[in-house]
């Protein structure tokens, strides 16, 4: 079965997509990310993998909100859809949400970019570096970008 949204999304945005179907799949369990500003171990998490892929392929990255609270990070593309890289509370990913048109899909109310997020979350040293450390993972994974 061919889904119709294929059919409404840019190719270029289904070659992103599945490019990075790989790149987060074959991320390995159990990286060490060194602790945060509590000595708590810090986890993979929607931030880090979100802003590693995004730096590594040179892809915007979003913070911001999954609805209704959730501080959350994504990827858009410069058709203005959303590649959520680690959905929350999703056993998958990364999905595709076509996010422009007349016919997008619901789901888009769901991302609420807000800069608190990266502010809060995202440019505290300890999420820096494990940005970095999964970029070091992330980028030998890379073969060829997109055209």
């Amino acid at each position: 079965m061919t889904p119709h949204v294929l059919s409404l999304l840019p190719e270029s945005d289904v070659a992103w997509f599945t490019l990075i179907k790989p790149l987060v799949a074959d991320f390995p369990d159990g990286v060490d990310f060194g602790k945060d500003s509590h000595g708590e171990k810090v986890v993979l998490s929607c931030h880090i993998l979100a802003h590693a892929i995004g730096k590594v392929l040179n892809i915007w990255c979003v913070d911001g909100f999954f609805h209704p609270f959730y501080s959350h990070s994504w990827l858009k593309t410069e058709a203005g859809n959303v590649i959520d890289v680690y959905p929350v509370g999703i056993l998958s990913g990364p999905i595709l949400v076509h996010d422009t048109g007349n016919f997008a899909s619901p789901v888009k109310h769901l991302y609420e970019a807000n800069i608190s997020v990266n502010l809060d979350v995202v440019s505290q040293p300890w999420m820096v570096s494990a940005i970095k450390i999964a970029e070091a993972i992330i980028r030998p994974m890379v073969s060829a970008k997109p055209q």
